[in-house]
């Protein structure tokens, strides 16, 4: 009896918790890459980056290094077959999937396979394209931007710029499954819209995915279905054209807290190539009001 009491308890208190909790984050579930483990000594901490200064491709860099200007950084040969990477997930699996992104030029990233989207699998650590987007058939610098993991399912949430320039907007973001056997099965799309961060969340019990639109400066949500698809025109939720910043970022990364916040990173972004490697991020937090349904700014940094 007094099992069933202690579990009943547990239960309303979850229950509690969760009614308390108007965000729900559904892109942080990431795996563990087995391939870290055969790359890196027993012990060492590390991270993934696609951002390594003048480097190509992906790398597994010691988090904690003794030298702090010179860590020590792992990599496979076929990791710098996409040229130079952006944008990456890891899922639950371990795998790692990234989109190509061209820094400085686009010597090492054809223009016309931009929209190329990678996988890393979790236990050989091969790197391999698996699905090919087809947006705008000009051939321009940039493709595929940001990527996000819904955790309620096998879904990959994707963007794209390709044909978009300063002048026109071509973007698509898409909606691909993938199935058990390694299959990638697009699901849907929405044209029109340019964006890099992309992250997914239940709001009040509503499934969105919120997004970065380079064009309006501001981070706007679309509802989703539970098989992926969307089912609503975009909502704008947070202007980052603020008088307060005197800045003008781009939402580069979105993810939420368990405290009904939202963290934008943010880098400026006008169609130009950037030259990655710095350590020093800008980002802006807000906290999400219930009752009003808004967001108030609690922080901001910009370096």
């Amino acid at each position: 009896m007094r099992n069933r009491v202690f579990v009943l308890l547990l239960f309303i208190q979850a229950t509690i918790t969760l009614l308390a909790q108007e965000l729900v984050p559904l892109s942080d579930c990431k795996g563990s890459p087995y391939f870290v483990t055969k790359l890196s000594p027993p012990g060492m901490k590390t991270y993934l980056s696609t951002i390594e200064k003048y480097k190509i491709g992906l790398y597994v860099v010691e988090q904690f290094p003794k030298d702090p200007k010179s860590p020590q950084k792992f990599s496979y040969p076929s990791w710098k077959d996409g040229g130079t990477l952006g944008s990456f997930v890891i899922a639950p699996t371990g795998h790692v999937y990234v989109c190509p992104t061209p820094y400085i030029n686009n010597y090492f990233n054809p223009p016309c396979k931009q929209n190329i989207l990678y996988r890393i699998h979790s236990n050989t650590g091969e790197m391999k394209p698996v699905f090919q987007f087809y947006g705008d058939s000009v051939c321009t610098d940039f493709g595929l931007m940001g990527i996000s993991y819904d955790c309620e399912s096998d879904l990959l949430f994707v963007s794209s710029i390709k044909g978009s320039d300063r002048n026109q907007v071509k973007g698509k973001i898409y909606s691909l499954l993938c199935t058990q056997d390694d299959q990638y099965q697009l699901i849907d799309s929405l044209c029109g819209i340019d964006a890099i961060g992309l992250s997914l969340v239940k709001v009040e019990g509503v499934k969105k995915l919120f997004f970065g639109d380079l064009r309006d400066n501001c981070i706007s949500s679309i509802e989703l279905n539970k098989n992926g698809k969307f089912i609503s025109k975009p909502t704008q939720e947070i202007r980052l054209d603020d008088d307060r910043f005197m800045v003008e970022y781009k939402a580069k990364k979105i993810s939420f807290s368990q405290e009904n916040t939202i963290k934008i990173n943010l880098i400026p972004f006008d169609y130009n190539f950037s030259v990655p490697g710095s350590d020093r991020t800008s980002f802006v937090e807000y906290r999400y009001n219930k009752g009003q349904k808004n967001w108030s700014l609690i922080k901001f940094e910009f370096n």
